[in-house]
């Protein structure tokens, strides 16, 4: 949007502008006026260049150095010549050359006429002296010219020469190198320094002295350069560099101190002596150099031999092996180790190894290991070493290498047992419970000496309760016991009435330990634990009770079963359960009260039973061996983990029913062959018995229709209640089909349940009994297929008795299908329009016979018209459509569907449905249809009246912001 601007605006900024260039023009006109005033009127020097030919400063001993003097002529002028007047001490004129010029024009030609206002220049060529110092001299310099006026006039002028000091040597390094390696302790090597010439001038020839940092030493430290140009590099190479084995790896300072006759671009020589610093980077030492390792280390001189823990001046050989790629030499070692006493550890190798190579190396020492026993001890190797890096450069390596040295066998005298127990514990690992007679305990012993001994005989010192067998009292070894070789001994004792526990005995050892001569007699007592367990929860009950599950009161034969597990003993032999019962039971067998049963199967028909008076003599002839075997199918012994099954027959004369107890004693031989009995009590809970479940259909048993509500009574007729009752009701197999929707009646719910039913009680479940009118059945011997009579229902009943035992029986019960006729409509629809009404559906016959004559009439508004079907078979389905007219301004009517038909008897039959049915007459509704793409014309004409009010909004807000920022302007202007 334009903005006015007032007149005064643009004055106040025209002078505000205009200020600073009148200020520069003022400034200008005043420098011109003093240069006016410095200079001749006619001429005046435009510039003044004094270089070499090489376009360089000039300095002392520069020769042929070129002066340009640029002069402006402000006439014409003819002839002009430049002169020299006077040059300072030491500047001259260079050879072949004098101190007049004539004037050449810019384009160099020379310069005959000049007019006013061109620019001309005069060359001189000038040498300087060596002694000249470096600074800025002045020449007096004239120019003589002809004006046009014919007058010569000649103008004086002073000139400056500069002459600069000799540049300064810009020589960097760019790389350092060393060759072959730079690691603490390496001898001999080289290092490579790199030099970069970036200064003005080029070197001639130079010495270079390397100081290096401390720790690093070196032979010559100073080398020769070659000329080095600008621009240009050279690598110098420092030898015999060593580097101390105590520098730690880093970053170290260095320099090189270089003396250089240098030279100029335009030829001038000059000494120059300066530092280049530079950066050292040692490095450790990388594990591929160190590389010297203990191939293998053994005892003996040209074999291995043993040593102990007292050897003397033993002999060591160690194998070294060279396992880098670099040469190996002067080797030095030296051995140690906190367990031996040095005799000679030191030992070295000069030979050089290659790789790959090995060198044996042999110590002598004694041992002094009384702190162990047996086994490995360690020792360490300080080696020092020379790799061979090539070059004649050298590597010292300084490490530690750690071994492993087998001590066999135990010093004498060091308190350490010389029996050592292998092995104890009771014979075959049995369990040992208190009351124990015979038992074996069995202990293994070790020679531990590194020599044989011999005379030995061993004595088992026991606690109190325990008891020697005469027969091992004392144990005596006649033969020798190997060195490290093994004695195997058996104690026989009892074990009288102790607590369970461990018990601690101590065996007595007595021998001659055969170390040369007659030997050394020693006797030792050795600590051995010996371990009694308790009886407790030895033997558990893990099950009882009737066979049968329940048994009630009055019952003969009830088999009662037990059953035993052997949970600590190694061995059950010939185990017996002796059995007293209570008043009211009796052995089936024996007609007895008491009697003893022997183990069987649970499969076994009839358990073997001992008459009550003969079950201790029975006991006692086991004990001797006399007992004949007993022709049980169980086996006679029963090892730990395994179960004993007792089952014998009762005569339960009881009169109630109730819990009765038996006392039981379970008598069997352990492993060591003691007696050992288990005394319990045993339950006879009699829980009574079911006799039977009776399972019937109370009300009409007849079936005519097609949902029939029947009542199922259970009863329990026993003394016992009955658990977990479940009752199925399923069609029975004679069906024509197996498939369930061919089955002809079916009960819901097809299973009940009840969680008890108590003895002598009845529950009464109402079902409900379906007809399926698709199904069918067959009379037996007969092919016609029928959909009615006599059903039979089949009834599986599963309970728990008391006893938890589950029983399952199946019963049938009996229902009659009489013929019936059940129409109904379905998929029912109908529709009114213009006065007509039709109504349309589906009659379906879910009777069990046929329907014959079926009608439909259909009355509404007090009209009527009427279909005529035919026959309808049972399970069938036939459609309908009725018409009829109505009056014109009817909109809601009942509409009542009469069905008539005749039964088998031909008798007529009458069923109405009555349902409301809702229309519109055409002739009282006019509407009028939008053409087709109006719909989307309305959207579009709405769509353009948004846009429009949206537009008007954006012009209205953008005129409010335009008129607040035109009046801003306007008081600015005005301020």
């Amino acid at each position: 949007m334009p903005i006015a601007i007032t007149n005064e605006y643009w004055v106040k900024r025209m002078k505000a502008r205009s200020f600073p260039l009148v200020f520069l023009l003022l400034l200008s006109v005043a420098y011109f006026t003093v240069a006016l005033s410095q200079s001749p009127a006619n001429t005046f020097i435009q510039n003044v260049n004094f270089k070499t030919q090489q376009n360089t400063d000039v300095y002392p001993g520069s020769s042929n150095a070129q002066l340009r003097v640029d002069v402006t002529f402000n006439v014409n002028a003819t002839n002009p010549t430049g002169k020299l007047e006077s040059l300072p001490s030491g500047i001259t004129p260079s050879s072949g050359y004098g101190t007049s010029s004539g004037a050449r024009d810019l384009y160099g030609n020379n310069a005959k006429n000049v007019t006013a206002g061109e620019t001309v220049y005069f060359i001189f060529y000038l040498s300087v002296d060596k002694s000249v110092k470096p600074g800025t001299y002045y020449s007096e310099f004239s120019v003589t010219y002809t004006t046009n006026g014919g007058n010569i006039e000649t103008d004086y002028f002073q000139v400056p020469l500069t002459i600069s000091e000799y540049p300064s040597p810009n020589i960097i390094i760019s790389s350092v190198n060393w060759n072959p390696a730079g690691y603490p302790g390496v001898h001999g090597t080289s290092l490579q320094v790199t030099l970069e010439n970036q200064g003005e001038s080029s070197i001639v020839s130079a010495t270079a002295n390397i100081m290096l940092p401390s720790g690093m030493e070196i032979d010559n430290p100073q080398v020769q350069l070659g000329a080095l140009g600008t621009g240009n590099s050279v690598t110098v190479t420092f030898s015999s560099i060593d580097i101390s084995e105590d520098l730690p790896p880093g970053n170290y300072s260095a320099f090189l101190n270089i003396n250089a006759l240098m030279q100029t671009q335009d030829g001038v020589s000059y000494n120059s002596t300066f530092n280049v610093p530079f950066t050292l980077s040692v490095s450790s030492v990388p594990s591929k150099y160190k590389e010297l390792s203990v191939l293998s280390a053994y005892w003996g001189d040209t074999r291995p031999q043993p040593v102990y823990g007292d050897s003397l001046y033993a002999q060591l050989n160690v194998q070294y092996i060279n396992l880098g790629d670099y040469t190996i030499d002067s080797i030095q070692t030296q051995l140690s180790s906190p367990f031996i006493l040095p005799v000679r550890t030191a030992s070295a190798y000069s030979t050089p190894i290659n790789g790959g190579g090995a060198a044996t190396l042999n110590y002598y020492v004694s041992l002094n290991v009384s702190s162990i026993q047996k086994g490995t001890i360690p020792a360490y190797i300080n080696v020092t070493y020379r790799v061979d890096l090539g070059g004649g450069a050298y590597l010292t390596i300084k490490d530690v290498l750690k071994i492993g040295l087998d001590v066999e066998g135990f010093p004498l005298g060091n308190g350490t047992p010389r029996i050592g127990l292998v092995s104890w514990g009771w014979y075959n690992g049995y369990s040992v419970f208190p009351n124990t007679k015979g038992a074996i305990f069995s202990i293994t012993i070790s020679n531990n000496l590194p020599y044989s001994i011999s005379a030995a005989n061993f004595t088992l010192l026991l606690p109190d309760g325990f008891s020697l067998d005469t027969s091992t009292e004392k144990i005596v070894v006649g033969n020798p016991i190997q060195s490290y070789g093994t004695y195997t001994m058996q104690f026989k004792m009892n074990v009288g009435g102790v607590s369970p526990g461990n018990y601690t005995a101590f065996l007595l050892s007595d021998f001659i330990a055969n170390s040369g001569g007659p030997g050394v007699k020693y006797s030792e007592i050795t600590p051995i634990e010996l371990s009694i367990d308790n009886l407790t929860d030895s033997i558990e009950v893990l099950n009882w009770g009737w066979k049968e599950g329940s048994v009630d009161v009055f019952s003969y034969g009830a088999n009662y079963y037990i059953t035993f597990r052997n949970l600590k003993f190694d061995g059950v032999s010939n185990p017996v359960l002796y059995v007293s019962l209570p008043n009211g039971f009796l052995l089936s067998s024996t007609n007895t009260s008491a009697g003893g049963i022997l183990p069987s199967s649970p499969y076994t028909a009839t358990p073997q039973i001992i008459p009550g008076s003969e079950v201790q003599q029975y006991i006692q002839n086991l004990l001797t061996g006399t007992s004949q075997s007993s022709s049980s199918s169980a086996p006679s012994t029963y090892s730990k983990g395994s179960s004993i099954y007792f089952s014998f027959p009762l005569n339960v004369m009881v009169g109630a029913v109730g819990n009765y107890y038996a006392n039981a004693t379970l008598s069997f031989i352990d492993a060591w062959g003691t007696l050992r009995e288990y005394k319990l009590e045993i339950p006879l809970t009699v829980y009574g018995a079911i006799n039977y479940i009776d399972v019937r259909i109370i009300g009409d048993l007849n079936i005519m229709n097609r949902y029939t509500n029947l009542t199922l009574e259970i009863t329990n007729h026993g003394s016992s209640p009955a658990y977990n009752v479940y009752i199925s009701l399923s069609p029975p197999s004679s069906l024509v089909s197996s498939q369930t929707s061919n089955t002809i009646l079916l009960a819901s719910p097809s299973t009940l349940y009840i969680a008890k039913l108590d003895a002598n009680m009845t529950e009464r479940i109402p079902v409900t009994f379906v007809y399926n009118p698709l199904g069918a059945q067959s009379i037996s011997g007969a092919t016609a297929i029928i959909n009615y009579g006599v059903v039979p229902i089949q009834v599986s009943i599963q309970y728990k008795d008391a006893g938890g035992i589950q029983h399952s029986f199946n019963n049938q019960i009996a229902l009659a299908i009489e013929p019936f006729i059940k129409l109904s409509l379905t998929q029912v629809s109908s529709s009114l329009s213009n006065g007509t009404l039709r109504v349309n559906g589906l009659v379906v016959n879910y009777g069990s016979q046929t329907a014959y004559r079926v009608t439909v009439e259909v009355e509404a508004a007090n009209a009527s018209s009427s279909y005529f079907i035919g026959d309808i078979d049972s399970g069938s389905q036939t459609a309908f459509s009725v018409q009829l007219s109505v009056p014109s301004d009817a909109r809601k009517e009942n509409v009542t569907v009469i069905l008539t038909y005749y039964n088998n008897y031909n008798e007529l039959k009458r069923e109405s449905i009555s349902f409301e049915v809702v229309g519109q007459p055409s002739q009282n509704i006019t509407q009028t249809q939008p053409p087709q793409g109006a719909a989307g014309l309305i959207e579009i004409r709405v769509a353009l009246a948004m846009v429009a009010v949206f537009l008007l909004l954006t012009g209205i807000l953008i005129y409010r912001m335009y008129r607040s920022h035109s009046r801003k302007l306007r008081e600015m202007i005005e301020k």
